[in-house]
């Protein structure tokens, strides 16, 4: 008699489905051994797959590709891998005359120009360049500036130019203006200009605002308000009338706590000393490029200078140091511009910019018949921010952003549609339109490559009639899947729900189709689009979005389910009905993370067995299955005394877990029944 044999090939994480089911039924002429360990032939398509997304993702997230950041080695190095790998598969990539490049240029680095042509001086009455007194006068207000500097200043030594403004000469008296900050907010003024007029001077102005240590504080507590941005005092120095803007360090941050408010003594005044030596210390010059650059008309030039360079001359004007006026004004909220008596500054602002050449990569598989003039795309970007800087939410940290998941996820899962569609359209000679797959560029700095090809499009705008867009799809959790963009077309809600029925995703349609990746130029163009994203972590933009995190299952899986719908979309006769939706997408919405045990099942029955069982075909590396040395062949017979008959049941029985909880796993090890303790993953 024949028996049914049903495997299941699939992968344990976060107590559901990772990858895609394969199911096999088979009717051999004799029952099936105990321990099932062989692997049907489309399972086997699947495991190559992963393994294929892995190895590219392992390429692209490396530490020698430097962060793929723009005008990097590293980028260049993934652009070439992905048009060799399009050729090797015999894509069609002679699509800027014999090569799949588009290329434009973008600014890149900025630095000085000339350090002769960057200078900072700082006059007053009765003083010299050499700081020394004019003709022995002792009445001007240099005599009581108690050590302040006269004189030229060092470039990267006492001051630097910032890229926030612009390249021209200035000169005009020196004022000090607190924070730069004019707050008008319900129930709460604050305007650092209200008594002084700042028209055709130079300002000196401290970062940040006032009571930035303070949880109470009117502005944001101890978050930064929108007045403590560069751009920010940037502006309304601008609108008040300023010749130039120097920046100092405050308080605060040099000693990385609020400025003691203590008793006059003695003990007091050393420890404060000893602070104001290690801020001193601390008082360095940011990058040229730190406080960002800006395009604002008109402009000013913008430095910064070294905080010991100015405090005397506030001290002089106030009768405080800056120290106890940073103080006071956090107290009583309380401006203490003013004006420098008889003192002035001169200088002048030159930087360059470095242009960098980006590219776009695209290749096609040419369409077919009738519909063969149209068009759909299918993009991913495969830029990131290289070691950091203004892209990175890591502050200060120099280091390789690897961006696996942002986006050598997209990138990868992009290279294996390639291979997908390219025997499958080779071989139909059904009317369908022509698929164009694009790796974006410069995604990172403002969806620099997206827009550049819908300024340029190598084919018309006109007659594509689809986009679909795979940005961080690798940390899949709980078949969990974003897909933004459903409303944009009219097809396009009930498209998913059929594809979906193979792939068995938990999909969170979204129905905008603005939102911050490169699908939005596309539907700019009344293109309608798709998103598709697995949602954001804590690793975003951080040194620590790493391929070890990722999860290749989920990713193959979400190929397949792209390579469905593009298909799909290729070879309807009508084209998608372009809806026109409001409002712009939320990315930050949130993905619940279950229990993970991180192994791969094979279920067998026969007919001498009541039920089926439940046998561990494969381990994933470092995964909480791993590290209890659970292995390969191991029969799963209870967790936590629950019987464990089909990998559903495991499902069901991880899906009431969290993250961190302990649970004991009975299983069968050749003769033997082992009770293995368990601490579950996310």
């Amino acid at each position: 008699m024949k028996s049914s044999v049903l495997r299941l090939i699939l992968l344990l994480a976060n107590g559901l489905l990772i990858v895609s089911v394969s199911l096999a039924i088979e009717y051999p002429e004799t029952p099936l051994p105990t321990a099932v360990t062989e692997i049907t032939e489309s399972s086997r398509v699947d495991i190559a797959a992963e393994q294929r997304i892995a190895a590219d993702l392992r390429f692209l997230a490396s530490d020698d590709m430097r962060g793929r950041g723009p005008g990097t080695d590293g980028l260049d190095r993934a652009a070439e891998y992905i048009a060799e790998r399009w050729q090797t598969l015999g894509l069609d990539t002679n699509i800027f005359g014999d090569l799949p490049f588009q290329t434009f240029k973008i600014p890149g680095s900025i630095s000085v120009a000339d350090p002769l042509t960057n200078s900072l001086r700082i006059m007053a009455d009765g003083y010299d360049a050499n700081n020394q007194s004019v003709n022995g006068s002792t009445d001007n207000a240099a005599d009581a500036k108690a050590d302040g500097k006269v004189g030229d200043l060092r470039l990267d030594e006492d001051f630097r130019p910032l890229s926030l403004g612009g390249n021209q000469a200035f000169q005009g008296p020196l004022c000090f203006v607190g924070y730069g900050i004019t707050a008008k907010e319900s129930g709460f003024v604050y305007d650092d200009y209200t008594s002084i007029d700042v028209r055709g001077k130079v300002v000196v102005m401290l970062r940040k605002e006032p009571q930035q240590a303070d949880p109470s504080s009117r502005f944001a507590g101890t978050s930064a308000s929108k007045h403590a941005y560069f751009t920010t005092k940037y502006a309304n120095a601008v609108a008040h009338g300023a010749a130039a803007i120097l920046f100092i360090n405050d308080g605060v941050s040099l000693q990385g706590k609020e400025p003691a408010n203590e008793p006059n003594n003695d003990a007091n005044n050393n420890a404060n000393n000893n602070t104001r030596s290690v801020a001193s210390e601390n008082d360095r010059l940011p990058g040229i490029e730190d406080a960002g650059r800006s395009n604002a008309t008109p402009s000013i030039p913008v430095m910064f200078i070294r905080r010991e360079l100015i405090e005397p001359w506030i001290a002089h004007e106030t009768g405080m140091d800056l120290y106890e006026l940073e103080q006071a004004i956090d107290q009583d909220l309380k401006p203490r511009s003013v004006a420098f008596a008889g003192v002035s500054v001169a200088g002048a602002v030159s930087l360059k910019t470095e242009s960098i050449e980006l590219k776009n990569v695209i290749c096609r598989v040419p369409g077919v018949g009738s519909l063969a003039s149209e068009t759909v795309v299918v993009g991913a970007h495969y830029d990131h921010v290289g070691m950091g800087g203004p892209g990175s939410l890591s502050p200060g940290v120099i280091a390789v952003h690897n961006g696996a998941d942002d986006n050598a996820s997209g990138t990868s899962a992009l290279l294996e549609l390639a291979r997908k569609l390219s025997p499958a359209m080779n071989e139909d000679t059904e009317s369908r339109r022509q698929i164009v797959l694009i790796a974006f560029t410069g995604e990172e700095r403002g969806l620099l490559g997206s827009r550049h090809y819908i300024k340029y499009p190598r084919f018309p705008i006109e007659s594509t009639v689809a986009m679909i867009n795979m940005d961080m799809i690798g940390r899949m959790s709980d078949r969990q899947l974003i897909i933004y963009g459903t409303g944009t077309a009219i097809q396009f809600p009930s498209m998913i729900d059929r594809v979906n029925l193979l792939s068995g995703f938990q999909i969170r349609k979204q129905s905008e189709g603005y939102g911050p990746s490169d699908h939005q130029p596309f539907y700019e163009r009344k293109v309608p689009v798709l998103h598709l994203f697995t949602g954001l972590h804590t690793d975003y933009h951080r040194p620590t979005d790493d391929f070890e995190k990722i999860n290749t299952d989920g990713i193959g899986a979400i190929t397949d389910m792209v390579y469905q719908m593009t298909v799909e979309l290729a070879k309807s006769p009508g084209k998608p009905s372009y809806v026109a939706v409001q409002g712009k997408a939320d990315i930050r919405l949130p993905i619940v993370r279950r229990a993970r045990l991180g192994v791969r099942l094979v279920q067998f029955s026969t007919d001498s067995q009541e039920s089926s069982k439940v046998q561990i075909e494969s381990v994933a590396e470092d995964s909480p299955a791993s590290k209890a040395s659970l292995k390969p062949l191991d029969v799963l017979l209870t967790m936590d005394r629950i019987p464990i008959d089909s990998p559903q049941s495991l499902i069901d029985a991880l899906s009431e877990k969290n993250p961190g909880d302990s649970v004991t796993l009975e299983v069968q090890r050749d003769n033997e029944r082992l009770n293995i303790p368990v601490t579950l993953g996310q």
